[in-house]
């Protein structure tokens, strides 16, 4: 079951509000790292993290390798949030031009 991450964990909230802030400085390691913890804990990401998310990930994106678009493509699957339509279509773009990096491992998240 998600987590209400406001009402059963304030901490968590804090922890949020602050990655939207300093979202900026992140690169793809810290990016696939915070989507990851907060779907393995099947904590929804408020909507600015959401879209905060969303645009680093276009920034940032040409450093994406076959495992963190895997891992970030899981971690929205998993928390069941859908990110913006132009992410989704980078993203894809970015898988396409290094398809040949993909294993068994990667494709099968």
């Amino acid at each position: 079951a998600r987590m209400d991450f406001e009402a059963d964990y304030p901490l968590v909230s804090v922890l949020c509000g602050r990655a939207a802030q300093v979202i900026g400085d992140m690169r793809q390691q810290e990016l696939c790292m915070l989507t990851w913890a907060l779907a393995t804990f099947r904590i929804k990401m408020p909507p600015v993290l959401l879209a905060s998310v969303s645009n680093r990930t276009q920034i940032v994106l040409d450093s994406f390798t076959a495992a963190s678009i895997s891992g970030i493509l899981w971690s929205f699957a998993t928390l069941e949030q859908q990110p913006s339509a132009q992410l989704v279509r980078s993203l894809g773009a970015r898988a396409i031009r290094i398809a040949d990096k993909f294993e068994a491992q990667e494709v099968s998240n």
